[in-house]
């Protein structure tokens, strides 16, 4: 169990250290801040996170 528990570790660790987090809790509002529409900030945000769900895979 000690490589499985230890790839765990690693990949938070360093999805933390990229920073990755801070940039999809904030995507909606720098997408509204760089002047698109509130739909097309939360359509963009929506592609952020699925483009991140789908490389987390």
């Amino acid at each position: 169990m000690r490589r499985p528990i230890l790839l765990a570790f690693l990949i938070a660790f360093f999805n933390q250290l990229s920073g990755i987090n801070a940039i999809i809790y904030h995507a909606l509002r720098i997408f509204e801040l760089t002047g698109t529409g509130a739909s097309a900030a939360l359509l963009a945000t929506l592609g952020i996170a699925l483009l991140n769900m789908v490389f987390t895979l």
